[in-house]
């Protein structure tokens, strides 16, 4: 049997919580222990301690809930401890978030043309984990290439910290180049 940490924070409608509920019931159902951490809640950082404590073997969370983005005296680079970051919205949205320099992180998208831009970006393993809903066939998909999607971003352009070198790099190259 092992034991996870599962982080819930705030999502709108409350969706998010719902599904890492779910994951922790199939987490149980396979006789792991899923233990739900609330990094909204006041005592957060001693729940965490006091669940660390007790014994861990990785780390679950959705939409960056959770996560450390320091990339000094980062938390779970120190634990040494496997870290899955489920997204499910494209990357781009959390970009400074992939590219914080985590160790033994893996991440899942639901976005399968997600994955092999930011395989080359993130220097850590990017995954396909299919939506919920049905996927749409391989046969049927039309390559990035031959699609015309302008992209429109209401804010300023992403500040590329230095400390996310070498995959900060050339991700300022690629969205100062548009």
């Amino acid at each position: 049997m092992s034991r996870f940490i599962l982080f819930r924070g705030t999502s709108l409608y409350g969706s998010v919580d719902r599904m890492l509920d779910h994951l922790a019931a199939a987490f149980q159902a396979e006789e792991d222990e899923a233990v739900i951490v609330d990094a909204t809640r006041p005592d957060y950082v001693a729940t965490l301690q006091r669940a660390v404590a007790e014994g861990i073997d990785g780390f679950l969370g959705l939409t960056g809930i959770g996560l450390d983005l320091r990339e000094e005296n980062n938390l779970y680079n120190t634990l040494d401890l496997p870290f899955a970051s489920i997204y499910l919205d494209p990357l781009l949205l959390y970009w400074s978030q992939v590219a914080t320099p985590i160790r033994r992180r893996i991440i899942f998208t639901t976005a399968p043309d997600d994955v092999p831009y930011w395989s080359e970006q993130a220097a850590l393993p990017v995954r396909h984990m299919p939506h919920a809903a049905d996927p749409v066939s391989v046969l049927v998909q039309i390559p990035w290439a031959k699609r015309k999607i302008p992209i429109l971003s209401p804010g300023p352009r992403p500040r590329i910290r230095p400390c996310c070198a070498p995959a900060g790099r050339p991700m300022a190259r690629r969205l100062s180049s548009g």
